[in-house]
């Protein structure tokens, strides 16, 4: 019997690794395999010299629609990982964060931010299609990063609308749309002697600074002042044994890096002393 030298597999040091550039797509990447056109070597045998693949036809599978809409799927998804290189700056702008739909105070303050990634040259604010322009009410502002806002002072009821912030750069155009309705102030009557609670609901990333105003000016110290809030964001003014000095209006701030806005309340206390607390 002959021997004869085995036959040596080659380590994965040897075989040659397949690297998709940051120019191609994943299909365009898969034809650039070379394809072995010698012969084909028996079942078992190693393929010497090559690290082609083989020509042997393919086992013959049953493959469904739905089987090759998930590889149709994959190689997207594998396609959008390596083109992943593109910076931020060289895209169509995005929002990361909008403002809500929200109600405003009559006579109040109302400030709208977005925050937009892909570097804008144009932002437009409007109102039910309308461009907004700078005036003593109304004041824009674009910041380098990327955050845009618009404030309006002395609401009125006609202030109410569909506002859109569109951000436009060389690769094209965003916009987002939130509804805005103006409505008066809450009004609060109670009695002499009596318990009033106003309460206002605060949400926002980073976590606003509270404050409590009163004909616009900070609320004074008062034990008869009690002033609580809530992990929900709710937050309570509760005026105990009620005096005619309490009479005024009463202004819940918020206030942040996005910007601030303020609720309002009407507290008118009148007549004589009563029993029943007012919420």
């Amino acid at each position: 019997m002959r021997w004869q030298q085995p036959q040596t597999a080659k380590t994965t040091e040897d075989i040659p690794l397949l690297y998709i550039s940051e120019d191609e797509t994943f299909s365009e990447a898969l034809t650039e395999i070379p394809v072995d056109h010698g012969h084909v070597q028996p079942d078992g045998a190693l393929i010497q010299g090559t690290t082609h693949p083989s020509t042997l036809p393919p086992p013959e599978t049953e493959s469904s629609i739905e089987d090759e809409l998930q590889m149709q799927e994959a190689a997207v998804k594998i396609q959008a990982a390596f083109k992943g290189y593109k910076t931020r700056k060289d895209m169509r702008p995005v929002f990361k964060e909008v403002f809500k739909n929200q109600s405003a105070d009559l006579h109040g303050t109302l400030t709208l931010v977005c925050i937009t990634e892909g570097k804008p040259s144009t932002v437009h604010w409007l109102k039910n299609g309308q461009q907004i322009t700078n005036d003593k009410r109304c004041r824009t502002e674009t910041t380098a990063n990327g955050v845009c806002t618009l404030v309006i002072k002395d609401l009125t009821t006609n202030d109410s609308g569909i506002y859109t912030c569109e951000v436009i750069n060389k690769f094209g155009v965003s916009s987002y749309n939130g509804n805005i309705t103006v409505v008066p102030p809450q009004r609060k009557v109670g009695k002499i002697g009596q318990t009033v609670k106003l309460t206002c609901k605060v949400t926002g990333s980073p976590k606003p600074a509270i404050s409590w105003l009163k004909d616009g000016l900070p609320l004074e110290d008062d034990p008869r002042h009690i002033i609580t809030a809530d992990r929900t964001g709710t937050c309570c003014l509760i005026l105990d044994s009620l005096t005619a000095e309490d009479s005024g209006q009463y202004t819940c701030y918020a206030t942040s890096p996005m910007g601030s806005a303020g609720t309002l309340a009407k507290v008118v206390v009148q007549g004589e002393s009563v029993d029943e607390d007012v919420e």
